[in-house]
């Protein structure tokens, strides 16, 4: 809906009453809202005009921009250099609260904790400053310290994610994904950073029963997915009995003893699988868990990003995997991993022609 455009980005084009950009930002933020609410959040959003750029700030209930000023804002902006950004606007005077609400420990540890799931290209910054710190790896006390400064010095904190003009319109297509998937990881940061405790309290009841129900739903895929393959085995195991029965009467038939009479049949009733069937359920079972190294392809199954599929570029050794989702670097527990849907096997035909037998002279 959003399909970024070239267009989009030149400074000196003809305003029209009603750019079609900004039609497209209000069908974009509409589908966003919806998402946001699926997770939890409430929120409106409204567009703002700015000189010079498109804007949308969304307004997360109990969060960072409630009282009008600050919010989570969208920037689609033609100066030099052109670029589409996302992230909290903490304005000097939320600053000062936010900074208060993180003198409480417990509140301090949750920031920390979301920041480090934040993607690497995420940066914090104070508006103005040319200088950003990678969002991921700031601590509690350097956010106070910058909320400190932003309330001394009347400027905006800002914590998001900046494309530059020509990334956008290359990846125009993934860009509609990548800022909704941004504004749904900013919106709990957005509540952490105001003082409404009792909103951030049910996000956090919200988290947990979405990480229960994620797992639980997991857990369900994957027992199914061996349950089918179970009768799939057994299916085979039976019929293996079937073919070995009538080959041991043939035998009979013609006078020669069959190798360990009545094996299979024994076996099928006391609902044993063959010694094969149990090396498939075996080798079903260790493709299901699945082993996550370098390069493996894998689905997200918590958190902001649960459901989507992307790449281990390395692990940390710490428990945790750096996983490139589309444009976005993000360390992910190994916990919140599943390996990613395996393609179809080959099938392997059989043929029921037959190499002719050379003439008798």
């Amino acid at each position: 809906m959003l399909d970024l455009r070239a267009e989009d980005f030149e400074s000196n084009r003809d305003l029209a009453p009603e750019p079609p950009l900004r039609r497209r930002l209000g069908q974009w933020a509409r589908a966003v809202l919806a998402r946001l609410r699926r997770h939890g959040f409430e929120g409106t959003a409204r567009a703002r005009d700015r000189p010079g750029m498109e804007v949308v700030v969304f307004v997360i209930k109990g969060g960072v921009g409630s009282d009008g000023r600050g919010g989570l804002v969208l920037r689609v902006d033609r100066a030099d250099p052109a670029g589409v950004d996302v992230g909290v606007e903490v304005p000097p005077r939320a600053a000062r609260r936010a900074r208060a609400a993180l003198a409480v420990p417990a509140r301090a540890l949750e920031l920390g904790t979301a920041l480090e799931a934040l993607p690497e290209q995420f940066a914090i910054a104070l508006g103005g400053d040319a200088a950003r710190t990678e969002a991921s790896r700031a601590k509690p006390e350097e956010v106070r310290s910058l909320l400190a400064r932003a309330d001394h010095e009347e400027r905006f904190m800002w914590i998001g994610w900046r494309v530059s003009g020509e990334v956008a319109v290359a990846h125009s297509g993934l860009m509609d994904e990548q800022l909704e998937d941004a504004v749904v990881v900013l919106a709990g940061i957005s509540l952490l950073l105001s003082c409404d405790g009792e909103h951030g309290l049910r996000f956090r009841r919200h988290r947990q029963g979405r990480r229960g129900r994620a797992a639980a739903a997991h857990r369900d895929d994957e027992r199914d997915g061996l349950e089918a393959r179970a009768r799939r085995v057994r299916a085979l195991g039976d019929a293996s009995s079937d073919r070995a029965e009538g080959g041991a009467e043939g035998e009979l038939e013609r006078g020669a003893a069959p190798t360990a009479p009545g094996r299979s049949s024994r076996s099928s009733e006391a609902g044993v699988l063959p010694r094969t069937g149990r090396r498939r359920i075996l080798s079903a079972r260790a493709g299901a868990g699945g082993s996550i190294e370098r390069g493996s392809r894998v689905r997200v199954i918590d958190g902001p990003f649960a459901g989507k599929v992307g790449v281990v570029h390395e692990l940390d050794g710490r428990g945790g995997a750096r996983v490139m989702l589309g444009l976005l670097a993000v360390r992910v527990d190994l916990d919140n991993l599943a390996p990613g849907a395996p393609g179809r096997p080959r099938l392997r035909l059989s043929t029921s022609h037959r190499k002719p037998l050379p003439a008798r002279s």
